[in-house]
């Protein structure tokens, strides 16, 4: 879709593929590193206006990875956190370690804390909630400790959230990094657009 609107697009690959873990605890950030360096060593591209973009799992590591690595001058994040999660695999399940990896650290995450009830959907057939367990770990001192660090992009930053969203509080989530940009009075423009549930 990018590129049918003149826009030269990388997808990075950076789990469940050949020679790369299949789950998604302690992945390198390096990849997107690594791939920001290729794209800039590439002929007839601006090197200067490199951007990164993802959705739900894609969208923390673009916001992660933007404020790791300086040449990332825009973000685009659908369905976006403000911190760093603990690590999920491909059926849901989690361990206590995190999402993310720079320079060979785990990033501090966010550590699940299921609500009362929270395991009794997984008993009957999907659709399965997972936002009550992102707000249940949401206390004042782990958002602190797991907060991506978002007022060090180098640029732009535009988000995306449904206020329906089941699967993580996107738009509370949209709104805690805004608010983080503003404080630290983050010199490039930022946006967030939130989609209402639709009337029943």
């Amino acid at each position: 879709m990018l590129a049918s609107h003149g826009y030269a697009a990388l997808a990075v690959a950076y789990f469940g593929t050949p020679g790369l873990q299949e789950e998604l605890f302690e992945v390198p950030v390096e990849r997107i590193e690594s791939a920001v360096e290729w794209v800039r060593g590439r002929p007839g591209l601006d090197a200067g206006r490199i951007a990164a973009r993802g959705a739900s799992k894609g969208a923390e590591l673009a916001l992660v990875g933007a404020s790791l690595v300086p040449d990332i001058r825009a973000v685009v994040a659908y369905a976006p956190t403000d911190v760093v999660n603990q690590g999920i695999d491909r059926r849901g399940g989690s361990r206590g370690t995190s999402s993310w990896t720079w320079r060979g650290a785990p990033l501090p995450f966010l550590a699940q804390t299921p609500p009362p009830g929270f395991a009794a959907q997984f008993r009957g057939p999907p659709p399965y909630r997972l936002r009550p367990l992102y707000e249940a770990s949401r206390s004042d001192g782990a958002l602190a400790r797991a907060a991506i660090p978002v007022e060090r992009i180098h640029g732009a930053v535009l988000l995306v959230s449904g206020e329906d969203d089941q699967m993580i509080p996107s738009s509370a989530a949209a709104e805690a990094v805004v608010w983080r940009l503003r404080a630290a009075h983050h010199p490039y423009p930022d946006l967030h657009l939130a989609y209402p549930a639709p009337a029943t």
